[in-house]
């Protein structure tokens, strides 16, 4: 048999410390932690192949060694004291094949440009009877390398049993690796440098003493039941080790079994939550990521997540979850994926990165929601709806464009008021004596929920209650209501204020259709809600306006007011109406929150108990 005499391509040596480099500034710089727990992790998977029974367990926290140095800590199978050298330090040297076949690049490129005054390995192999190895991989200021130790003529520390803490003496097996930084001083307890730029969860949870647990409980989707991990954390007073369950399993904590599931799609899988604060307040929890979220999986592991952090913009707002998308969790597995190297992202076979495939995959998902998921946002959107179609806001505008023809506001809200206040079109009511009985409500202005039952009284002393009547102002806004039978599409009752509106409407359902071309992620019965506060907002200050000013005379005024024709010819502009309701579609979190404190202030003059209402 002819012996092959081709030369196998190498690597020089002499150029690693510079690819080191480059590999280091090419991975997120929480990387290693995930190096050196999925090392742990896999080495627990041997044993577990090994003995059945087997429970093991990663310790991370402080060296009891090397204070305010990093260690991750097992009683898995250790590293082979003839091994050690190579699988330490060779860039493709890696004792079994990892799942993702990285061939030994994790540790080692995630690790040596970050910490070049050392990684120090100590570990206990199960078969090397009782008998421990050292090495301290280091830059000596031209390479990387195993730090060499005279006393034993080797760059391998030979170690006893003994020298392993108690729980690793116990099984017989384990291992130690301890980050030492860059410099003797450093603290590599503390998150790394460009950790709040370059890593999993950004500046998610940078400030917390939770930092790390945080990492790993998001980092692994799954930890195998046979595996026990804790990190450490300190607090005031004390420091303990706190377990890890996993992001999928804190995800389960706060949902209900009925809300969450999978959706399976050619290319992917979607693992989807919507959370509840029900089981516990969820922003009280910094050990794990619960906020609405986007996140990427592959082989249990979190490669990418996405969310509300500082500065951030949640993506699900463009997965069809306007409102829902801080209560809702997307996390997607794409299928037939490949992680390169450094595993930092993912490849399909034809060479595609997973970023290029998401917009596809979220217009599946906007098409095929899950009904709970649906249901809710549809819910949400109606609330908000709601609390757009019951704004006061232009009515005060129109109020205040009509000051001279309506009641003056009073801040003060007693007799100082002038002793006759213009209301009606110039009738008076003059205060004077003892409290008269209650007036009539008059048909226009309406009441508002910024004042009590009468407006005439606006502004009045309460008269037999111990508080004064609250600032306010009228509303002349006409009363708007909507009708589900057959009916002209605008009609207004000129001596009630009410204007009534078609529902079924062929202008407004038209109008409608063409926002939902252009916001297609929100529901169409919703953008028909927005369709009639938008009419609304056109049509009730021509009402009031044409109603008030002395632009013609009364019998004008109510000829071209009960003109159905007439007004709905004042909405016949398309482009204005679609406008006004892709306008109430964007900047969702600032409208609501505006719109609750709007209704929170109304609230607060109208007043919730008995004696907060002017009695009149």
């Amino acid at each position: 048999m002819n012996k092959n005499k081709d030369r196998i391509a190498g690597v020089d040596s002499s150029n690693m410390a510079g690819i080191y480099e480059i590999m280091a500034r090419t991975m997120p710089s929480d990387q290693i932690y995930r190096e050196l727990i999925k090392n742990s992790l896999e080495s627990g998977a041997r044993m577990k192949a090994r003995d059945p029974n087997f429970k093991g367990t990663i310790l991370i926290g402080q060296s009891k060694t090397h204070p305010k140095k990093l260690c991750v800590i097992d009683n898995c199978e250790g590293i082979p004291k003839d091994k050690i050298l190579s699988l330490t330090g060779d860039l493709a040297a890696t004792y079994h094949q990892s799942e993702d076949g990285n061939f030994g690049h994790g540790t080692k490129g995630a690790a040596f440009a970050n910490h070049k005054h050392g990684i120090m390995y100590h570990s206990l192999f199960i078969d090397d009877e009782g008998k421990g190895s050292g090495v301290r991989m280091y830059y000596n200021g031209k390479d990387f390398a195993a730090k060499y130790h005279e006393e034993f003529d080797s760059c391998i520390v030979p170690l006893e049993k003994s020298d392993f803490p108690e729980f690793i003496q116990e099984a017989g097996h384990g291992n130690i690796t301890t980050l030492m930084g860059n410099y003797a001083e450093e603290n590599t307890l503390l998150p790394p440098p460009q950790y709040k730029e370059n890593s999993l969860l950004r500046c998610g949870r940078v400030n917390s003493i939770h930092w790390l647990a945080a990492y790993v409980n998001t980092k692994f989707f799954d930890i195998p039941d046979y595996m026990t991990i804790k990190v450490e954390v300190e607090r005031e007073g004390r420091v303990n080790y706190e377990k890890i369950n996993g992001h999928r399993h804190v995800l389960n904590q706060h949902s209900a079994p009925e809300n969450r599931n999978v959706l399976d799609f050619d290319q992917a899988r979607i693992h989807w939550w919507l959370m509840s604060d029900k089981y516990g307040k969820r922003n009280s929890r910094n050990d794990c990521v619960l906020n609405g979220q986007l996140t990427i999986l592959h082989q249990k592991e979190v490669y990418d997540i996405d969310f509300n952090a500082t500065g951030g913009k949640n993506p699900l707002k463009s997965w069809g979850l306007q409102f829902s998308y801080r209560d809702v969790v997307l996390v997607v597995e794409f299928k037939d994926m490949q992680a390169v190297l450094q595993r930092t992202t993912l490849y399909s076979e034809k060479r595609v990165e997973y970023t290029k495939l998401l917009p596809e995959l979220r217009d599946l998902f906007r098409e095929n929601p899950p009904t709970v998921l649906r249901d809710n946002e549809a819910r949400l959107q109606q609330e908000y709806s709601k609390k757009l179609l019951d704004n006061e806001g232009l009515g005060k505008k129109i109020a205040r464009y009509l000051k001279n023809l309506f009641v003056m506001e009073n801040e003060n809200g007693n007799e100082t008021m002038d002793e006759s206040t213009q209301v009606r079109g110039g009738s008076k009511i003059v205060r004077e004596g003892p409290k008269p009985p209650p007036p009539p409500p008059p048909p226009y202005p309406r009441p508002g929920p910024k004042f009590g039952p009468d407006p005439v009284m606006i502004g009045v002393k309460n008269l037999e209650g111990k508080k004064k009547a609250k600032k306010a102002s009228p509303n002349p806004l006409p009363v708007f209501e909507i009708r589900t039978d057959e009916a002209p599409s605008i009609e207004y009752d000129y001596d009630n204020h009410i204007c009534y509106l078609w529902k079924d409407c062929p202008v407004f359902e038209e109008y409608a259709t063409l926002a939902h071309a252009k916001a297609k992620s929100f529901q169409l019965e919703v953008l028909r809600d927005f369709t009639i506060k938008a009419i609304q907002d056109l049509l009730g200050p021509r009402i009031a306006i044409s109603k008030r000013r002395d632009l013609f005379t009364e019998d004008k005024k109510r000829e071209l007011l009960t003109d159905g024709d007439a007004l709905l010819m004042t909405v016949l502009s398309p482009y204005e109406v679609v406008d006004k309701v892709l306008e109430y579609t964007k900047n969702l979190d600032r409208r609501s929150k505006e719109l609750d404190n709007e209704q929170k202030s109304l609230s607060s003059l109208s007043g919730n108990g008995k004696d907060e209402h002017p009695e009149h």
